[in-house]
């Protein structure tokens, strides 16, 4: 065969093959028509047949068709039901299935079905043929004649499906009808399983109330938000009652519960607001606030715990008068707290009853700065009643029965005693207070917010850590759905999202490389809301907020805050590390390396008037500044923290501070050679290089030199106050020394060759600080002696912190004018 007649052999079988293909659709299409035909004309005869007026106009729909008929008696033998249950269950005659729906007729009643929502099983045990048959509101059980009318009951049941057999999961719309549930008058519409919603939809309500989230056999279970309306009828007051009668106003309000929910309850973290406008953040159990949450209404707000609906355990309740800080029982103020209102008065104690019984106070400050203070017992505030000890001056003590509002000066006394004590001095306030100690009459700083943080780990985490990586696959899975389902990021630059999407390395083992790691990662989850971490970081933000902004902002507070904040830090970094386990228990243990925040030049220190610099060998290395396991905790709490926590420092050192500025101004009023001579600096440590001038002009440009002299370390240590991070205020102060020492390298006459000692170094510090002209300076030295004392403890950066605070007892307590 010619390869002419093989093309023209291939042309014919194509064709073929084409024609073949079209016969096979016209033969489709006609066997369609002919179905379509066929079930118009049955649907005719059914409906010319003599029907129920009230039935016939409810069933006879434009576009329904039927599909098969089968007669209770004939083809189906028997239909029993098993839900709902009735005495008297209902009676079927015939089985009529549409293409939309299967209808179960009775004497004078009828029920719907969708086809969309009929589960079909068929009973495979010896038996009759029969099939068991669960739709929304019923479960039947079906007996057929033979096999053959059962196999066609089943097709024309399925019909609606392209997928044989039918999927179980299916989404449709139906109203509730049956009076044997709650759901009577609902509607819901939504994926169904089994005859019940299960999985995301809507359900609403016959009274209004909403549901739309996911379900599971029928309740309410997962993540969804629920609205109840509330109907009130109020009188407009505004007509007289007399002549017209007052109208009636109905007014609908709403509560709005969205969250997780178990059962058909919230179980989990939630956000509920009432009709009034009151807000409920937090977690609950079986609809009712039930653990840790924030209650926010239009005059205050309540941070803590919770129990079955009410105040229980550790809370900071806050009104626009008042704040207080402790222990509740059956929403009333009940064991030990502290009170503080907006004048400034301060009541620490035990309370019973939302009353305090005992403890202490602290009034309000006078004119001369000095708050009177009580300790005893108490019949409401301010109002004492009993035993107790007055102080009334700083050296002045009365011991005895007391009663009467001291606050007002109302105060009677009986077998009063009076005892003067030595007027302690400030400068030993201010070494003694650095010792933090915790009050009997409040509630342990750490065990404030223990509970908060179990429910953290066992909501958001999950619980378990024998299996880390179980915990992480949770973590990543989540956030990837979040991305999908939203894909709401704040602006963190392109990597934030991909670093959070894949596993770290969490148990390799603790090295710089995995710090790096670490600090890429957490800056990643600070800045992705749906993250556990970010939850975790920020509410702690928002509890130490709470807790001492505004009012709370008091002196007395001081040692509370501190403690706090630092249980705070240690709670936070123990969750973290269950999820990186691979970090140090001890979060103040220093890391491999040491670093410091800045760098100081070696070409930093400039001579007065830009003088010429020595040269001469390298000086000492810089001064190494520990880092902490927490730095990275560090780094973004505080930040955040510091407007609150500085404030509360500032107050507890007003009195040492306001003397030591008002020194450090005389002072600074002074040339720098005075000021020198007045710190009895050494002559060979003074930088007094001179430009090219006149030998006759050196002494007057010497003589009226002003911060001229350690320019480059005036200037390191200015910026101590400009940094939060407690970690790098040392970086600064190992910069100052640094700064300190190339100044005498380069300028000196001591020169590269100068070794330093306390009785050199104090008074040229001492010189550096009054130019520095640090108006707080003695809450900044507090500051970094609390958050910085368990890492720089027995290194050298902990000797120039010891040189700082001396240099500031020593302008605060010398009298001598330069």
């Amino acid at each position: 065969m010619g390869a002419r007649a093989c093309c023209g052999y291939l042309r014919n079988i194509n064709l073929r093959q084409e024609l073949q293909a079209i016969i096979g659709r016209l033969q489709k299409e006609l066997n369609a028509a002919n179905q379509t035909i066929n079930d118009a004309k049955r649907t005719a005869r059914y409906w010319a047949r003599p029907l129920d007026e009230n039935t016939l106009p409810l069933l006879r729909v434009a576009g329904r068709k039927l599909v098969l008929q089968m007669d209770v008696g004939k083809e189906i033998t028997k239909i029993n039901t098993i839900l709902p249950k009735a005495l008297l269950p209902q009676k079927y005659q015939h089985v009529l299935i549409f293409n939309d729906a299967m209808i179960l007729l009775s004497k004078k009643d009828y029920r719907m079905l969708p086809l969309e929502l009929l589960w079909l099983h068929n009973d495979t045990t010896s038996g009759p043929p029969s099939t068991g048959l669960l739709a929304p509101e019923m479960q039947l059980h079906v007996e057929f004649r033979d096999d053959v009318h059962r196999n066609k009951f089943t097709a024309a049941c399925e019909q609606w499906s392209a997928k044989k057999p039918a999927p179980q999961k299916r989404r449709c719309r139906y109203d509730f009808i049956g009076s044997s549930t709650d759901l009577a008058g609902s509607s819901y519409d939504g994926v169904w399983w089994g005859g019940k919603p299960h999985g995301r939809g809507i359900l609403r309500t016959a009274d209004g109330t909403t549901f739309e989230g996911h379900f599971q056999e029928g309740k309410f279970h997962g993540f969804g938000q629920l609205t109840v309306p509330h109907f009130t009828e109020e009188k407009d007051s505004s007509f007289s009652s007399f002549f017209l009668g007052s109208p009636v106003t109905k007014t609908e309000k709403l509560t709005e519960s969205k969250g997780v929910f178990r059962k058909g309850k919230l179980c989990g973290l939630a956000r509920i607001r009432y009709p009034h406008g009151d807000l409920y953040e937090g977690y609950c159990i079986n609809g009712e606030p039930h653990g840790f949450g924030m209650h926010t209404w239009d005059r205050g707000q309540y941070l803590g715990g919770w129990k079955d609906g009410k105040r229980h355990g550790y809370g900071v309740h806050t009104t626009r008068k008042t704040r207080y800080l402790g222990e509740w029982q059956d929403d009333k103020l009940h064991g030990r707290g502290c009170r503080i209102t907006i004048d400034g008065t301060y009541h620490e104690g035990n309370w019973q009853e939302d009353m305090i019984t005992s403890g202490c106070l602290v009034g309000p400050a006078n004119q001369n700065n000095f708050s009177v203070e009580y300790e005893g017992n108490f019949e409401d505030y301010g109002i004492l009643s009993g035993k107790g000890t007055l102080r009334l001056a700083p050296n002045a003590t009365i011991h005895g029965t007391f009663s009467g509002n001291v606050l007002n000066d109302e105060v009677q006394i009986v077998d009063g005693r009076v005892t003067m004590n030595e007027n302690m001095d400030l400068i030993e306030r201010f070494l003694e207070e650095e010792c933090l100690r915790e009050s009997t009459h409040v509630p342990s700083t750490s065990e404030r917010w223990s509970q908060m943080f179990e429910i953290f780990v066992e909501d958001e985490l999950g619980g378990n850590f024998t299996e880390t990586a179980i915990v992480w696959q949770k973590i990543v899975s989540g956030i990837r759905k979040g991305k999908e389902m939203s894909g709401q990021m704040r602006d963190t630059g392109p990597c934030a999202l991909p670093v959070l999407e894949q596993i770290p390395c969490y148990d390799a083992p603790w090295t710089p490389g995995y710090r790096v790691m670490l600090h890429e990662y957490f800056n990643a989850a600070m800045n992705y809301e749906p993250h556990p971490l970010w939850r975790l970081c920020h509410g702690t933000v928002d509890l130490f907020t709470c807790s001492y902004n505004n009012m709370a902002t008091h002196a007395a507070l001081y040692s509370q805050a501190t403690l706090e904040l630092k249980s705070l830090i240690e709670e936070n970094y123990k969750i973290i590390r269950l999820l990186f386990p691979s970090l140090p228990k001890d979060p103040y243990e220093v890391m491999p390396e040491s670093m410091s925040k800045r760098s100081a030049s070696v070409d930093s220190a400039t001579s007065p008037e830009g003088s010429p610099a020595r040269t001469g060998p390298d000086p000492a290395p810089p001064i190494e500044v520990p880092t902490p396991a927490c730095e990275f905790l560090y780094a973004f709490l505080f930040p955040r923290v510091s407007p609150i926590i500085f404030t509360i420092y500032s107050l507890s050192s007003a009195e040492l501070d306001a003397i030591y500025w008002n020194r450090a101004l005389y002072l600074n009023a002074h040339t720098d050679v005075k000021l020198l001579e007045y710190f009895q600096v050494p002559r060979e440590l003074w930088p007094i290089e001179l430009p090219s001038v006149g030998d006759l002009d050196k002494p007057l440009i010497r003589a009226c030199a002003r911060r001229k002299f350690y320019e480059s370390a005036i200037l390191a240590l200015q910026q101590l106050s400009t940094d939060a991070n407690p970690t790098t205020k040392l970086a600064i102060l190992a910069d100052t020394f640094e700064e300190i020492t190339q100044c005498v390298f380069k300028f000196a006459d001591a020169g590269c060759n100068h070794t330093w000692s306390a009785d050199d170094l104090l008074p040229v510090l001492s010189y550096v600080v009054v130019r520095s002209q640090i108006k707080h300076l003695g809450s900044e030295i507090r500051l970094l002696d609390h958050f910085t004392k368990e890492y720089r403890h027995r290194r050298s950066i902990d000797l120039m912190f010891t040189m700082l605070k001396s240099a500031y007892v020593q302008i605060h307590i010398d009298k001598w004018t330069p």
